[in-house]
């Protein structure tokens, strides 16, 4: 079936010969059964739907599919349709663009008609062109357009379905020769068919493609030749049905835009966690203003460049000028929020400290940019806040009691991030305080022995730790046996002791079985003293000097400043304050043991060498008399220190008084029912 044109409305100007002329050029098509006017319609428009009113003007049989967006019918499937859709945003052909579309040709291959063109024309969104084989495009001059051809109009049409370049409204002589659309050279055939228009200013080229196939390429100066230097059109689709017809659509898929806009973004980061304080900022170099600003990747936009509030994440910028150009970039809001790092912390010392002079500062680093707060934790149940300054944190803090303080440093930034280090330990010692002693036997429990984690059963142990008289650091004497494990320690030295309240903790070096090269710490706990649970507990740690390895812990795994817990089975600990002064009568220890067994007999003395005061310490394996005197090397009684019943396994205490003593080397010694013993003792003067 041949295809028609139907008359439309005449515009105004237009002269008789126009119309013949235009006549004419159709029957020479020789397409046309019923001769008919054509003209320009410029008066029926077709409402559209909301989400597309702003953006498309739709006329005569075309309009907008209900419900869908950018989605359009250009012709129904009746005879003598003729419609147009145009954007009403013009663009410019001096800037390209890359345009992709669907399109919809019909279901009827035999007897369908006519076609759709993709134009371009300065005219205004209302021009419709002829129908038929005008394809709604014939007659707008001037325009550009691409026709979709699915007539075979002889003796100018390929024999199939077939796509073609046109100018100024002609359809009967396209720019570059016709193509078939497709291998089948049917488009009409009840799809969806893709087409992607590019226009490249830079090179005046417009590239064709269909169903992802270029099919068309035409290069030549369309803003001068064409539209007369003005490079300002407006973009649509026409369609057209003769005495054959089909339905035909198209939809908008992409609208790519080259502006001449280059747009930089430029992030504020996120600075801390679930804060969403970062920001964007969008600057527009080129475009005509005003802008629109989206971040969302399009979906939506904003009058105002800056975005604020803005998560961790990457967003797709775009900025959208006047003439609907687009320009877009890629940007990143990172969460910034270096995590505080405590990098060092000194002070306080590695010596023991007096309780007269405990006053102690330290000094921290950390790596950070937006610190709130730090806090001093002083290990004795005090805190103060620290001192800011950069990244320099101070604190000072003055103890009022004997302790082995644990000092915490905690900071804080903005984001609530921390970090904590802490400083082992503040040893506060009063040297005219109080001392311990004990003796007695716990259970050592699996795993304390390292060497043997199997190991466990009774341990002896027993310990003297003092100040004398104006010393700086304590003597004594400490003595432990894990006879299980064939483990035996004894003291060689002590660094310091501190006596609080019901506990005491000291600190030293010693042997192990004879062997040099050992460290230990001992905690004591006096249940009696003022403390409401009642059981003496015990506490012993040794380790390697050389790499800290710890060889024997019978609280392992626990801070070296925490309580002892393990409880003495049999014997006592006695913390002993400063109001008591010792006699050379006096005995300094606790109850007596229930079971001799449970302390192995002991005779020593401390220190080796004194200047006013000597202790004497020993235990029995039986209850005997004693006395205890002490000679000079001539033999001659210098000193009777006391005598009385001692209780099977108690360890003694008993203080020799050398103030009245020349110096030399005395023997103590300790005469039993069933025994005599001595040791050497060095008086010597300050």
């Amino acid at each position: 079936m041949s295809k028609i044109f139907t008359q439309n409305l005449l515009p105004a100007g237009m002269a008789g010969k126009e119309v013949m002329e235009v006549l004419s050029f159709y029957q020479k098509k020789r397409f046309i059964k019923a001769i008919g006017l054509f003209f320009m319609l410029t008066a029926f428009m077709v409402p559209l739907n909301a989400s597309s009113q702003q953006s498309y003007q739709a006329n005569a049989s075309a309009s907008q599919v209900a419900d869908a967006i950018d989605e359009f019918i250009l012709t129904p499937d009746l005879a003598q349709q003729v419609g147009s859709v145009w954007n009403k945003t013009p663009i410019r052909l001096d800037r390209s663009f890359d345009f992709e579309f669907k399109v919809y040709l019909g279901s009827k291959d035999s007897n369908g008609a006519d076609g759709i063109a993709f134009v371009l024309q300065p005219l205004g969104t209302t021009v419709t062109g002829g129908s038929g084989g005008a394809l709604g495009y014939g007659y707008i001059k001037p325009s550009m357009a691409v026709e979709y051809d699915t007539y075979l109009n002889l003796p100018y049409d390929p024999a199939k379905d077939h796509l073609s370049i046109h100018k100024n409204g002609d359809t009967g002589t396209p720019l570059i020769t016709a193509v078939v659309a497709n291998s089948t050279g049917n488009i009409e055939d009840s799809k969806w068919h893709t087409t992607r228009i590019v226009w490249n200013a830079r090179t005046q080229n417009l590239t064709v493609y269909f169903d992802g196939v270029q099919k068309l390429s035409y290069t030549d100066n369309i803003v001068t030749n064409i539209f007369s230097d003005s490079p300002e059109v407006f973009w649509g689709f026409t369609g057209g049905t003769g005495g054959s017809s089909n339905l035909q659509m198209f939809s908008v898929v992409k609208l790519d835009f080259a502006s001449g806009m280059t747009l930089n973004a430029v992030s504020t980061n996120q600075t801390c966690p679930d804060f969403s304080d970062g920001s964007i900022t969008l600057a527009p170099t080129g475009g005509t203003a005003p802008y629109e600003y989206s971040i969302d990747g399009g979906m939506t936009y904003q009058p105002d460049n800056v975005f604020r509030g803005v998560s961790e994440g990457k967003y797709t910028a775009i900025v959208r000028d006047y003439n609907r150009f687009t320009s877009s970039t890629s940007v990143n809001v990172l969460q910034h929020n270096d995590l505080p790092i405590i990098t060092s912390l000194t002070g306080g010392g590695t010596d023991p400290v007096s309780l007269s002079s405990a006053s102690v500062s330290f000094s921290a680093q950390v790596t950070d940019d937006n610190l709130a707060t730090a806090s001093w934790d002083w290990g004795d149940g005090s805190t103060s806040p620290g001192t800011i300054e950069g990244t320099a944190i101070t604190g000072s803090h003055t103890y009022l009691e004997p302790g082995v303080n644990r000092v915490t440093l905690t900071v804080t930034d903005a984001c609530g991030e921390a970090d904590v280090e802490v400083f082992e330990y503040v040893v506060v010692y009063d040297p005219n305080g109080g001392f311990v002693t004990g003796g007695g036997w716990i259970d050592s429990p699996a795993g304390a022995y390292t060497a043997d984690p199997s190991a466990f059963g009774k341990a002896n142990f027993g310990f003297v730790s003092k100040y004398q008289k104006g010393a700086t650091i304590p003597s004594g004497q400490t003595q432990f046996q894990f006879h299980a494990a064939g483990f035996n320690f004894h003291s060689t030295s002590y660094e310091w002791l501190v006596v609080s309240g019901h506990k005491a903790q000291y600190k030293g070096e010693g042997n192990v079985n004879g062997n040099s090269g050992y460290a230990f710490m001992l905690s004591a706990v006096d249940g009696a003293y003022n403390s409401s649970n009642p059981v003496d507990r015990f506490r012993i740690k040794v380790w390697l000097k050389s790499n800290g390895q710890v060889v024997y812990d019978n609280q392992m795994g626990s801070s070296e400043d925490a309580e002892a817990t393990t409880a003495l089975d049999k014997g006592s600990i006695v913390i002993h304050d400063s109001k008591f002064t010792s006699t050379s009568t006096s005995s300094l220890t606790a109850a007596p043991a229930q079971n001799s067994d449970f302390l192995e007999e002991q005779f020593f003395s401390y220190p080796t060498v004194f200047s006013d005061i000597n202790t004497v310490a020993f235990a029995l394996d039986k209850i005997e008399r004693f006395t205890l005197e002490v000679y000079d090397l001539k033999g001659a009684l210098v000193q009777k220190v006391t005598s009385g019943l001692a209780e099977a396994g108690k360890l003694y205490h008993f203080e020799v008084n050398g103030e009245r003593l020349p110096e030399g080397i005395y023997i103590a010694r300790l005469a039993t029912d069933s025994q005599l013993k001595s040791l050497k003792i060095i008086r010597k003067n300050r």
